[in-house]
């Protein structure tokens, strides 16, 4: 009734409506309380309809839809699509919706190329496209598509604009063993989706230490600077 009484269309507000319900109690480990939440923000959102733009409203339902069926965060045709792998979110608004996850790993796609961030927590802004995230970890391998044993471990909060695809990360922890052994390496950390795959010149270290001692590069060969 809140839908008519803004004049709300039959699509996309309402084919977006009955998408998500059929997919909304399939998508959660607690069904009947995803449910719930679900439609208190839907009411809130109504209400805070102001001047009688239901923009906001619609690109919820929008995201609903593709979230409860695939665990999308964000759909592009044609641009960077961003997937939540996890059964344990929570869903509640505070003056916008947004989505709790305990442990999630992030995926994001776009052409030939992909990213991904597993086991981080945050929070997701549907109205924003924005995610903020703590802690989680990256895996060279997954750019290049070979066993390389480097990685980097965030250490620090998070933020991806994702219709951007960038984000930085101010303090993470390189482990190469390749070259430092069993050291880890605190510096700052970026990654994106170009669309390149393994031509892409992400991710990107660069180390805090401007002085850093390799001396595994070969027999008799050693390299003293910094590191990315």
């Amino acid at each position: 009734n809140q839908m008519l009484s803004y004049r709300m269309t039959p699509s996309p507000f309402f084919e977006d409506y009955l998408t998500a319900l059929q997919h909304v109690k399939k998508s959660s480990e607690l069904p009947e309380q995803q449910f719930k939440d679900w439609h208190n923000i839907l009411a809130s959102t109504v209400q805070d309809i102001e001047n009688k733009s239901t923009k906001k409203f619609g690109r919820f339902l929008d995201f609903s839809r593709y979230f409860f069926e695939t665990q999308t965060l964000r759909y592009s045709k044609n641009g960077t699509s961003w997937l939540a792998k996890s059964a344990k979110y929570r869903m509640k608004y505070e003056e916008q919706p947004i989505i709790d996850f305990e442990v999630v790993d992030l995926l994001a796609n776009r052409r030939e190329d992909s990213i991904r961030i597993i086991q981080t927590s945050g929070q997701y802004l549907p109205a924003e496209e924005r995610w903020i995230g703590q802690g989680g970890k990256v895996n060279w391998s997954d750019r290049f598509g070979e066993e390389v044993e480097v990685f980097a471990e965030f250490k620090d909060t998070f933020s991806i604009k994702l219709d951007a695809g960038l984000y930085r990360v101010s303090k993470a922890l390189l482990y190469y063993p390749s070259y430092f052994g069993e050291r880890k390496i605190m510096g700052s950390f970026e990654d994106k989706v170009t669309g390149r795959g393994e031509d892409s010149p992400y991710p990107v270290f660069e180390s805090e230490e401007s002085v850093l001692k390799i001396d595994k590069i070969g027999e008799g060969i050693y390299f003293t600077g910094g590191f990315r």
